[in-house]
């Protein structure tokens, strides 16, 4: 039997099921007026559960809310209960044949998105009816063909509509690689969106380049799961094409929308509605050859773009189109974080000036089908709401392979991130890095500093985690006391990269030399005895950077970068090759605390959400300079590494 949910909870059931202490939830019963009233009055208070549900969603976004109702009904009950089913893909594969040998592919995606449409009309007559007309249209024998061939595969009808939609739109995308007006945001992150800017039913939101309408589609999906008010979202389309589909996509996955085009402006024109909307959501063009930027000075309050990059233009566009309290997410290539020339820069600085730069998450390449190059999600505010500092969140590493050359974000990776988000919002603790997920809180008085890059650095400072209440910080160690020191690795040690390749190439290897460590050599948290790469003294003798110290820690660097070993006295004079990373304690740290630290499971953890990925996963110096080291006084790092042989 489904046990049932208690009607009322105490402060620390609440704290337990948002994962907050319960001092956290004490400040917001003192400072939130709106926090619900106790229903008892004796020595232990409790609050409605249905209540504070409520007070979640509105206060904090949903996923506090989702967090509590699914700690306390043991399952979200706002969201829907029926799962989505599993696309059968070589039910539709057919289709995809048939559009590699079409004359026209725009003509013929368009053409089995209509018919897929059609099929979903409540009056299966109209469905006919549309067909007989296609029918009708196309003279041509194959054409004709194809559509009897098209109209006899979604005849099949085995799964929704919506699904179906979905899936082609993507298969699409894949085989077309490029197009000029249709942008298809990938599912993972078009839900990223929606959760981070989380509209409230009832909220105005937008698109004002909406391609096929993924992002608003994803935004009806979420208000439709906290309200049975059917959703209402608006759009503009470059196109009078992606007008019909995007219209389409949302009709059968059961939204309304009211999506306008202007096809004399078409792809050329940034159009903002300055204060109209609550929520934008946008995945525009990123250049345009041609195009010219208005010379109105109140167009661009932020700086006139460059005329040969319209992403700036439209991200000033969904700024300015923002009420007062409003929120915006938009796509935009990676490069804009780091945009080098003076009118890019320019522009940059003053939305990050202003305040409205909020969050910057930097996604990897091989993401989107349309486009290689990796990108980047910019969380917009009002510049009403300004705030003082930016969150920058690196998630590149939160992504599994779905392809040969296409990745997609993790579902760890996107609850790591909107809880990343939600904590920086609420001014609360920013954990080390999880799921692949690394970020940092950075002032605008710093990011003055380093000419307004708005990335994860590794040489930049990151936000110290702050003391809990209770006189402990969480650290990649868990919670430790709060008067240890909270620094960098790069701090207290120096880390050394191994000898190139490229100076000792296999022709410089000598048998009876000196030994050079690579990363087979590290196994089972140490170093072979007898390494098969060695060189001649004479070789050797110019590398000294390189020698091994009775008490360094090797890393290795290329392939499985979880692994490491300590040095003892029989590897003294050895040398680090290039698939490893030496790391030695200077003053401050005591070796013997260095190597149980980087020994540590959370320690490893971060080294492997930090990993590069490609076809050997590996990471760098710089990297591990940036990893977050906590350091005890001395006696307690000597107790602490007791559980490590001895030097």
């Amino acid at each position: 039997m489904t046990p049932v949910p208690p009607d009322t909870v105490t402060r620390s059931q609440i704290a337990a099921a948002v994962c907050v202490t319960e001092q956290a939830v004490s400040n917001w019963i003192r400072r939130y007026a709106d926090f619900p009233r106790p229903s008892s009055t004796g020595r232990t208070h409790t609050y409605p559960t249905a209540l504070v549900a409520e007070w979640f969603d509105r206060q904090h976004g949903t996923t506090y809310g989702d967090r509590f109702r699914k700690a306390i009904h043991g399952h979200d009950t706002r969201h829907r209960t029926n799962p989505a089913i599993p696309i059968d893909a070589q039910w539709l594969a057919p289709l995809e044949d048939l559009m590699l040998r079409s004359s026209d592919a725009w003509l013929f995606e368009r053409l089995v998105l209509t018919l897929v449409h059609a099929k979903h009309a409540r009056a299966t007559t109209a469905a006919a009816y549309f067909t007989a007309r296609i029918r009708t249209t196309f003279q041509d024998p194959w054409w004709r063909n194809a559509v009897t061939e098209i109209d006899a595969v979604l005849s099949e009808r085995r799964q929704p509509p919506h699904l179906i939609f979905d899936h082609l739109l993507d298969r699409f995308a894949k085989a077309r690689h490029k197009t000029l007006d249709q942008y298809l945001v990938p599912t993972e992150i078009a839900q990223l969106m929606v959760r981070l800017v989380d509209p409230r039913p009832g909220s105005r939101v937008h698109d004002p380049c909406c391609g096929t309408a993924g992002l608003l589609v994803a935004a009806a999906e979420h208000m439709a799961r906290a309200s049975t008010e059917l959703a209402v979202v608006s759009g503009r389309a470059a196109t009078k094409r992606t007008r019909h589909i995007a219209t389409m996509n949302l009709a059968v996955h059961g939204y309304r929308a009211a999506i306008t085009d202007d096809t004399a402006a078409g792809l050329s024109t940034v159009v903002a509605e300055p204060e109209q909307f609550d929520t934008i959501l946008l995945n525009p063009p990123f250049s345009r050859e041609q195009w010219q930027p208005a010379d109105d000075a109140q167009s661009w309050p932020y700086g006139k773009p460059n005329p040969h990059n319209t992403g700036l233009a439209w991200l000033q566009a969904a700024a300015l189109s923002l009420a007062p309290g409003g929120r915006a997410a938009v796509i935009m290539p990676a490069s804009a974080t780091e945009a080098s020339s003076t009118r890019d820069q320019n522009v940059r600085a003053a939305m990050v000036e202003a305040g409205v730069v909020r969050c910057v998450i930097q996604l990897r390449e091989h993401m989107f089908r349309e486009a290689k190059t990796a990108v980047s999600i910019w969380m917009l505010g009002h510049p009403d709401d300004a705030q003082s500092d930016v969150l920058l969140i690196d998630a590149s590493a939160a992504t599994r392979r779905t392809e040969k050359t296409h990745w997609a974000l993790t579902g760890d990776g996107i609850e790591t991130i909107v809880g990343v988000y939600r904590n920086w919002q609420n001014g609360e603790v920013l954990t080390p890095a999880r799921a692949g997920v690394d970020a940092v809180s950075v002032s605008i008085a710093e990011l003055r500093d380093n000419d307004y890059v708005l990335q994860v650095d590794a040489d930049r400072p990151r936000a110290r985690p702050l003391p809990r209440t209770d006189g402990t910080m969480d650290t990649l160690l868990g919670l430790v006391p709060d008067d240890w020191q909270n620094r960098h690795l790069g701090d207290f040690c120096e880390v050394q990269p191994g000898v190139s390749g490229e100076t000792l190439p296999p022709s410089k290897k000598a048998a009876g030399g000196v030994p050079v460590v690579t990363a087979v050599n590290v196994r089972n948290d140490e170093i072979a005895t007898a390494p098969r790469f060695t060189v001649s003294n004479a070789t050797a003798a110019g590398l000294d950077r390189y020698r091994i110290h009775a008490g360094d820690v090797l890393l290795v660097r290329v392939g499985k970068t979880s692994r490491t070993a300590v040095a003892d006295d029989q590897h003294s004079g050895w040398l680090v090759g290039n698939t490893c990373i030496r790391v030695r304690a200077k003053e401050g740290i005591r070796a013997e605390y260095l190597a149980w630290y980087l020994t540590h499971p959370g320690v490893r953890e971060w080294i492997v959400s930090r990993t590069l990925p490609g076809v050997k996963p590996s990471i760098n110096a710089k990297i591990i300079k940036s990893m977050p080291l906590v350091v005890p006084p001395t006696e307690q790092q000597r107790n602490l590494a007791g559980t490590v042989p001895k030097l």
